[in-house]
């Protein structure tokens, strides 16, 4: 994400090899936190961050990032910008984005580093016209899982130039809970055009796994690759 950020949410697909088919799904399924779907399943099975993302991932602003800040690893370009539409990776069991390269960038783009899988060709870059972009929460904004209510103390003020809530209250009606504060607000992006995405990524899908597997040892697992299709970021 951003320096300095604090919240990012991500949209896109997740692949699953077939043999030498690629099935993309557009709705995200990660594997990596858990998002449960038995009954069974409990939040003392579950780690902080796939609580988090379970509970979080039902307001529909995309997958919740435990860890949303890029790694020390990374290009500092990558730093500089956090997750990108076309950004290909996984989400680990820690909750973290592994940024593995982006298909809209030249193989020798900073961002990239000549780290792509053999035989890349970078998709055109979409269009401004093919990306919404827009302010979707302002200062002193909250997100709370559904069994959750929250309050501020003050309004909530919609000036860049004014104060944001110093005091928030939160009542839970259930045995988990998850919060989200965005004290500087956040905005989305989210592409438009995403059959062309669906038709590289089923053109490509298999070499990706490759790449992940055999050349940055990633040990991805069926359907944990994802191509980030949209993204919702803040700077606090």
């Amino acid at each position: 994400m951003l320096g300095g950020s604090s919240a990012v949410t991500t949209h896109g697909g997740t692949f699953v090899t077939a043999g030498r088919d690629v099935i993309q799904r557009i709705d995200p399924a990660p594997s990596y936190p858990r998002i449960p779907t038995n009954d069974s399943i409990t939040s003392s099975d579950e780690k902080d961050s796939e609580v988090y993302a379970r509970l979080l991932w039902l307001k529909g602003h995309g997958f919740p990032l435990w860890s949303p800040n890029p790694g020390t690893h990374l290009p500092v370009e990558y730093a500089k910008s956090g997750i990108q539409i076309g950004d290909v990776g996984i989400i680990n069991y820690k909750g973290d984005f592994d940024f593995l390269f982006n298909i809209c960038l030249p193989v020798d783009h900073p961002v990239n580093s000549n780290h792509v899988p053999e035989g890349f060709k970078p998709l055109s870059k979409p269009d401004r016209m093919d990306v919404n972009s827009e302010m979707e929460h302002y200062h002193g904004s909250f997100l709370v899982s559904r069994a959750m209510t929250g309050s501020t103390r003050t309004p909530l003020i919609h000036s860049d130039d004014l104060g944001v809530p110093s005091d928030y209250i939160f009542k839970c009606a259930s045995q988990e809970g998850a919060i989200l504060i965005l004290p500087e607000g956040s905005y989305r992006e989210d592409l438009l055009t995403i059959g062309t995405f669906q038709r590289y990524a089923s053109q490509n899908g298999e070499r990706w796994y490759y790449y992940a597997n055999r050349v940055r040892h990633r040990a991805a697992v069926n359907g944990s690759l994802h191509l980030v299709t949209g993204h919702n970021k803040s700077t606090a």
